[in-house]
């Protein structure tokens, strides 16, 4: 009697996916961090897979992360949302222009109609400038194309193409770098401008070719960088808005702060990776998308360990600087009845300043809310109980008496040890950038775990546009890994293990049952069915086993 074995090979077969089903993490994919990063990753894995298991863990007590838009008392007994954190976009930047289009998400223009106040030095009288459009001159546009012809170190990803110009600039300060380059005294102000107000450093301190960096994904324009507020828009309702819109249909977990993600490469370990939380949270996926500012996803423990690269670029990439952000609502936008556009600028470089620099932009809702916001520079850290007093002293010197009687005020402090994103826009310093920078910031780690965050951005990194362009990147990775393994876990390894290699049409994989919804929201209570169901499956192999070798050991009947 011969005895074949087809039976046999798919009753193991079944057991193999019954026990790979049961062994299943909780998600698919877990997000780590959710500001305008992680949630747009979120919201590109739900719109190319609506079926998939996902997770957003945040630390916070809401989403947005560095978009920050508070509620305000304002004219009328009115609340109004105005941005504490990131805040304008520019028409070029196309990864944010699309997805708040896509999203039905209104901007609008920064007002700039009226005269600008400016004051270089305490107790003068301030200037008037009636141009707050940027017009920059010949010597300045001539300076800007000197710069622009460095970029030229990087092709369109990041990638260093030039080891010994950058191996130069890495070494260089932007200041003196400028003066090698032998620019016009009205550019390196420019710049100075720039680096302050955009990198939140000081170009004394601020590696060139990071900033090269910086401006090559901009679009290779500087003038468009430093055009960005005058010629910038502003989301209505706030910035946080993106991010609470991009989240509407994400599980996300607030305060959930992620302390260690741990990656199991055992044989058996299928590459689950499991995420712990400060909290006690323990969840496990196929994949993770860390999409958190650098120096602070140095802080998480990671099993098993990043590369020494890797974990020195995420502590060393961090904010430089510390700044205050405030805003102050008003019953009237008086400064517009003086014809003023409420964008001031006041310098004080004596030693004991209580404040050194403070600029401020109309912020006027589109309801017609009277309001005024701006950043602030101080030579120490300003007293939580007189911050309020000082800053709008100094603002009420400007503009007038009312300007120190708002109906509202509220500021925050960003700084390098602000809890949860330690401080504002993260920058490298002289000789700190290395060659590999763009694999190391962006490239996957284990397979399993994607980078996203606006500081691993191609295009526009450090502002809100990177952080989206870097969250459909991240989504994309995974999602390129998920179709992959499809083609792995069941439909190919296990087949071909158990001789039925090819034959994929026997078998579905589980995570294309779960993408197709055919596991529902019934997943765990089928994953324990399929558990009994594969224990009474291996006894059945386990008796059909013994049977035929008892016919091997008396003799085989029939031959």
């Amino acid at each position: 009697m011969r005895c074949s074995l087809p039976l046999l090979q798919l009753l193991s077969a079944f057991l193999v996916f019954g026990l790979n089903l049961a062994t299943q993490p909780d998600y698919d994919v877990v997000v780590v961090g959710g500001g305008i990063s992680g949630m747009t990753a979120a919201y590109e894995l739900r719109k190319q897979k609506p079926n998939i298991r996902l997770v957003v863990l945040e630390a916070g007590d809401r989403v947005g992360g560095r978009a920050w838009s508070a509620h305000m008392r304002t004219a009328g007994g009115d609340n109004e949302r105005f941005d504490l954190g990131g805040l304008w976009i520019h028409e070029t930047q196309k990864a944010i222009v699309d997805i708040l289009k896509e999203l039905s998400i209104e901007t609008d223009p920064q007002r700039i109609q009226g005269a600008r106040l400016v004051r270089l030095h305490p107790n003068t009288r301030p200037s008037l400038n009636f141009s707050n459009e940027l017009e920059f001159t010949d010597a300045q546009r001539s300076g800007f194309r000197t710069i622009e012809n460095e970029l030229g170190v990087f092709d369109q990803n990041g990638n260093i193409v030039n080891r010994l110009a950058a191996t130069r600039w890495n070494q260089t300060s932007v200041m003196r770098a400028l003066r090698e380059l032998d620019v016009p005294e009205s550019t390196v102000d420019a710049v100075a401008s720039l680096v302050g107000s955009a990198f939140d450093t000081s170009i004394e301190d601020l590696s060139f070719l990071y900033f090269l960096l910086v401006v090559k994904g901009a679009g290779g324009r500087l003038d468009v960088m430093l055009a960005e507020s005058a010629e910038g828009l502003r989301i209505r309702d706030g910035a946080q808005t993106l991010a609470e819109r991009l989240s509407q249909r994400s599980d996300v977990r607030l305060r959930q702060h992620v302390t260690r993600i741990s990656v199991d490469q055992s044989p058996n370990g299928n590459g689950v990776v499991t995420v712990t939380t400060l909290q006690g949270m323990h969840c496990t996926g196929s994949f993770v998308i860390v999409a958190l500012p650098p120096v602070v996803a140095s802080e998480i423990s990671f099993v098993p360990l990043l590369s020494s690269a890797k974990q020195t670029l995420l502590r060393t990439l961090r904010p430089r600087g510390s700044y205050y952000k405030f805003i102050a609502t008003y019953p009237t936008a008086f400064w517009q009845e003086q014809n003023l556009a409420g964008n001031v600028l006041a310098l004080d470089s004596t030693e004991n300043a209580a404040i050194s620099y403070l600029q401020t932009f109309d912020a006027t809702s589109s309801r017609g809310a009277a309001a005024i916001d701006g950043y602030v520079l101080s030579n120490g850290e300003l007293p939580i109980a007189s911050r309020q007093t000082t800053i709008l002293e100094t603002l009420s010197s400007l503009l007038g008496n009312r300007a120190s009687q708002p109906i509202d005020y509220r500021d925050t402090y960003w700084t390098p040890i602000t809890p949860l994103n330690r401080g504002g826009v993260a920058t490298l310093g002289i000789g700190e950038m290395p060659t590999d920078f763009a694999a190391l910031i962006r490239g996957t780690t284990h397979q399993r775990i994607a980078w996203a965050g606006t500081e691993t951005a191609t295009e526009w990194s450090g502002y809100m546009s990177g952080a989206v362009q870097a969250g459909h990147r991240a989504a994309r990775e995974v999602i390129f890994g998920m179709d992959r393994r499809n083609d792995t876990i069941i439909g190919h390894q296990s087949l071909e293990f158990l001789g039925l290699g090819g034959k994929k049409n026997y078998f579905a994989n589980n995570e294309t049952l779960i993408q197709n919804g055919l596991l529902g929201n019934h997943t765990r209570t089928f994953r324990q069915t399929v558990i009994e169901v594969s224990s009474l499956v291996s006894s059945a192999v386990g008796f059909l086993l013994r049977f035929v070798n008892s016919f091997g050991n008396a003799g085989h009947y029939g031959n």
